[in-house]
């Protein structure tokens, strides 16, 4: 009986070694969740900053800091050199041509009250979206749309419509394999990839040209 309660036991921690492997590579073949939420897009990017910090610290001495820039780090507390972990953007051109429409993700470690109260005074207008704020601010001729998501999650549009952000909003709360082309071409993407882009390079849905690194430069 003990021997048989050995084997028993070693095949049931063989058998949960399995399902763990088979739970990690199935989630390092997924694409990043802030590229699933993107709207669609014919430029797709993103990058992992974690690495960098250990670099950044390295380096010592203060960051110079001047202008607009200057007044949102005093007011919200974020330095994106030192608190942000992860971009993802889509971009596209609008029908005219004269024009790029942008939707980012950022994600990060910030303070959300100090965050929210910086929006709220900045902002043009706001309106409410399921149960998250949608705050407007007109900024060099666009009306720029943020939200924040959570607690380290804060979605970007400078899309004329609102439907973008909508969209973002509404696949935070039912994650979907994301934009046609992170779907259609994630998988060529190097794996552990530091930063990469997709981008279609024609107007043939099937010409992507896809660049990425291991790690960001400095």
């Amino acid at each position: 009986m003990r021997k048989g309660r050995k084997l028993l036991l070693g095949a049931a921690l063989l058998l949960a070694a399995a399902v763990i492997a088979l739970l990690l590579y199935l989630s390092a073949a997924q694409p990043p969740a802030a590229t699933r939420l993107l709207p669609e897009g014919d430029f797709l990017l993103y990058a992992n900053r974690k690495a960098l910090h250990l670099s950044d610290l390295s380096k010592g001495g203060p960051v110079q800091l001047e202008g607009d820039y200057q007044n949102f780090v005093a007011q919200t507390g974020i330095q994106f050199e030192r608190d942000l972990d992860e971009v993802a953007m889509s971009r596209r051109d609008t029908a005219d041509h004269r024009d790029v429409e942008s939707s980012e993700i950022f994600i990060g470690r910030f303070d959300p009250e100090r965050l929210k109260n910086y929006l709220a005074k900045s902002a043009d207008r706001t309106e409410q979206y399921r149960d998250r704020t949608v705050y407007s601010i007109t900024h060099e001729g666009h009306l720029v749309r943020l939200c924040l998501l959570d607690n380290q999650r804060v979605a970007v549009t400078n899309m004329a419509s609102p439907e973008p952000m909508h969209g973002i909003i509404d696949r935070f709360y039912k994650l979907t394999p994301g934009p046609w082309l992170l779907a259609a071409h994630y998988h060529d993407v190097p794996r552990a990839s530091g930063a990469w882009v997709i981008t279609r390079t024609s107007t043939a849905r099937r010409s992507p040209r896809i660049m990425s690194s291991q790690a960001l430069p400095p």
